[in-house]
């Protein structure tokens, strides 16, 4: 996996997927993301765990008091969608990145093999989580389409 540091978006995995998402007319990859880290059998695959990581940060984005900083043109493409993140959105996101943090995920053994990115990725991913903890409104309830995430 090509990286050049441990946030969010400092990966070849994660800038392709925003690319994908900010290029396409749907929200639906975002949703996606968080939910095939939970289809992933055993350990998270690093694939997977980078592109959940990029999608929780833009839900984090959404909280009020977020202080996430996100690249210009995923600004503009959320302007563009006027999105409001449901409850169970926030919850979505809250839960993927606690499976991405577990021992058995692989990006978090990539991380903790190197000699400085362990901890400071374990500290953007708890710092994220933080993020992660902010109430949204309820959405709709037993929706199984992705829209059901969104007011």
């Amino acid at each position: 996996m090509e990286t050049w540091g441990a946030g969010s978006f400092e990966n070849v995995v994660a800038q392709l997927w925003l690319i994908k998402l900010v290029d396409g007319a749907e929200v639906e990859p975002l949703v996606q993301a968080l939910e095939a880290v939970h289809t992933d059998e055993g350990a998270v695959s690093t694939a997977a765990a980078c592109k959940a990581i990029a999608a929780a940060e833009l839900v984090a984005s959404l909280n009020p008091e977020s202080k996430v900083s996100l690249p210009d043109d995923i600004s503009e493409w959320f302007k563009r969608k006027k999105l409001r993140p449901s409850q169970e959105l926030v919850h979505l996101a809250r839960e993927a990145m606690d499976k991405v943090a577990e021992q058995s995920s692989e990006l978090r053994q990539h991380w903790e093999a190197q000699p400085r990115g362990g901890k400071e990725w374990v500290r953007l991913i708890e710092q994220l989580k933080h993020q992660l903890d902010y109430n949204a409104p309820r959405g709709l309830i037993g929706d199984k389409s992705w829209w059901r995430f969104w007011n």
